[in-house]
């Protein structure tokens, strides 16, 4: 399936039309944002919040759409195959900058086919470990796993997803020895930890802030570049391993031959929702930074993102 898509986005890509004059009231009519989440997610509630609020600036609307699958290959294609006159808006997270690392056939480089306009949130996960291991610290997690090698297993939500890659960066550069087992979703994998079937996870705040409030589980870090202004007595990751930093994130984009003052009407508009105290606090509320910023900060985020991943070695990963 998932080359007939990557087949389907070069052939997108190389049908591209020229687009015609920018519209000098944009938006005139509907706009649609698809976004690769599922609905109910906190990716989804990100986007219907900026769709609401753009509704709103615009009085015209803006429609979600939820496209999810294939590492976000759907979306992707979707918005692609969408003639690039600024109506259909792509709002898409680190698959991004995963995918062209990733794939043995990898799909067009998003830098070249998609222009940044806007990076929307990061969102933090925690390192964490059953209450009852006698483990308090990343250091003291590091030598628990240098002490036996091969032993202990971390759970992740599934091969290839931000959990596993952020357990993958953290593996190679703490250099310790330790197994992935892969589940079907964050909820059976942070079950993993409790029972001690696997000693750690890296999890968004929300799969595990109610077990840690009840004792269950202990945040050893955040996964940031930064603390996180929510738990600012938690120290990062990075604090130990230098550079490690491995947020998840969600950020817009559109067709990269979008006309330029449309994009640069999205880039202000898009910022400025962002900006709104009263919508920030909702995305923090849903354990979402937000960040903004303008189209050229989004692009060398996304260079660093793919950079990133990049330098994983080589077979640390199967790519598919």
């Amino acid at each position: 399936m998932k080359k007939r898509l990557l087949a389907c986005l070069a052939a997108s890509v190389a049908a591209m039309s020229h687009p015609g004059p920018a519209a000098a009231a944009y938006p005139e009519r509907m706009v649609t944002l698809v976004v690769g989440a599922a609905p109910g997610s906190s990716g989804d509630m990100l986007a219907r919040l900026v769709a609401q609020r753009l509704t709103e600036k615009w009085k015209q609307s803006v429609v979600v759409e939820n496209r999810t699958g294939a590492s976000g290959l759907l979306a992707a294609n979707q918005v692609l195959g969408a003639p690039p006159n600024g109506y259909t808006l792509y709002m898409s997270n680190d698959s991004t900058a995963i995918n062209p690392t990733m794939m043995k056939t990898p799909p067009p480089d998003p830098r070249v086919v998609f222009a940044p306009i806007s990076l929307l949130a990061l969102i933090d996960f925690k390192l964490v470990v059953n209450a009852a291991t006698p483990v308090q610290t990343v250091p003291e997690l590091i030598a628990y796993l240098k002490a036996a090698p091969g032993k202990y297993s971390y759970a992740s939500s599934g091969p290839k997803t931000p959990h596993h890659l952020m357990a993958e960066l953290f593996k190679h550069q703490a250099q310790v020895d330790v197994l992935h087992v892969p589940y079907r979703g964050t909820a059976p994998a942070i079950t993993a930890v409790l029972s001690n079937s696997s000693l750690y996870a890296f999890s968004g705040f929300p799969a595990v802030d109610g077990q840690i409030k009840a004792g269950q589980l202990r945040a050893l870090a955040t996964t940031g570049d930064k603390r996180n202004p929510g738990t600012p007595d938690l120290p990062t990751v990075g604090e130990t391993l230098q550079g490690f930093s491995a947020a998840s994130w969600w950020a817009m984009f559109v067709r990269a031959e979008v006309p330029a003052d449309i994009q640069a009407r999205l880039a202000a508009d898009v910022g400025g929702v962002i900006a709104d105290p009263l919508v920030s606090q909702r995305m923090r509320d849903s354990g979402l930074e937000p960040v903004g910023g303008d189209p050229a900060h989004l692009k060398r985020f996304l260079d660093a993102e793919i950079g990133k991943w990049a330098r994983l070695p080589e077979g640390l990963i199967d790519k598919d």
